[in-house]
């Protein structure tokens, strides 16, 4: 009986804005490595998450969501050059898109693709929460013929239904002989980096229209003991009437984003967490180039 090899490789999950992308990371893992919410762009860098099996090492990139930039900040620039370059970093894409759902964004995915010669499995989500069902094959046969796609496959990143049918499909596609990352290694980002994006997925849920978009989030310091840590954030704005939106009246709303943010952070270093937020004004920081690096979105030409 021969030995089984054992195989890693680096899979992109690929797709427009809000099409479920994080939430199907975070069900492939098995536990929450990228914020999700219900507004598009909430992911701004490219965040790996691993699962490490006994025969298997699926090291999975989670990116920001491809939109068109003819209008966009240097930011959103930036994030659409990131997830472009994930495309020609993986031994496999998963391209997400939207049960019944197909938009001019998704068409320039697939242009994309075509110029690759990576393979694509073509991963169809939220199918239940397609209305009418009669129309999911008529849409499967359309969108299918767009590209030569290696397979297509039906997920609920919401509910995990289809997710280990996926990864079992992915297993032929990790081409390296060994490991990349220490099997206990779930992500390859940092606690401040996490703690960071906690923060922000909280503004997100809560702050309403393009505000969020406007915030960024940096971690000055974190002290880590055996009972307790503290956590030194900062909230970037742009203006100062986003500030005073954040901290809402009589601070009632500053307090429920840290504490809502608090509950998540105690969940992930399973330790009480003491959180300190400020906020500070920096005009036009998604459109600078040095604001920009300090929060840590740096450039990836793809």
């Amino acid at each position: 009986m021969s030995e089984v090899v054992f195989k890693s490789g680096f899979i992109a999950i690929i797709g427009r804005p809000n099409v479920g992308k994080s939430t199907l990371l975070n069900q492939l893992i098995g536990k929450k490595i990228s914020i999700t919410s219900n507004k598009p762009q909430t992911t701004r860098n490219r965040i790996l998450g691993i699962k490490t099996t006994e025969t298997h090492q699926f090291i999975y990139a989670d990116t920001p969501g491809i939109h068109h930039e003819h209008k966009g900040s240097i930011l959103n620039q930036r994030m659409n050059r990131t997830s472009y370059a994930a495309i020609e970093d993986a031994d496999v894409n998963l391209f997400i898109v939207e049960a019944g759902k197909w938009s001019d964004e998704d068409e320039s995915i697939v242009e994309r693709f075509k110029s690759t010669s990576i393979p694509v499995l073509l991963v169809v989500n939220k199918v239940d929460l397609m209305p009418n069902k009669e129309e999911l094959l008529p849409f499967l046969q359309r969108i299918g013929s767009k590209a030569n796609f290696e397979k297509v496959l039906l997920v609920s990143s919401l509910k995990g239904d289809g997710v280990a049918s996926l990864e079992e499909e992915l297993q032929a596609y990790l081409s390296f002989e060994g490991q990349y990352y220490p099997a206990e290694y779930d992500t390859d980002k940092s606690d401040t980096f996490i703690s960071a994006e906690i923060v922000r997925e909280k503004l997100f849920r809560m702050l309403a229209q393009e505000i969020p978009y406007q915030v960024g989030v940096v971690v000055d310091k974190i002290d880590v003991d055996k009972r307790l840590v503290k956590i030194y954030c900062t909230i970037w704005v742009a203006r100062e009437g986003q500030k005073r939106i954040i901290i809402g009246k009589k601070g009632e709303k500053l307090k429920k984003i840290s504490t809502l943010a608090r509950k998540d952070m105690e969940a992930y270093f399973h330790k009480k967490v003491f959180l300190n937020v400020w906020i500070k004004i920096k005009e036009g920081w998604i459109d600078s180039e040095n604001l920009l690096n300090q929060l840590g979105y740096h450039d990836e030409n793809g």
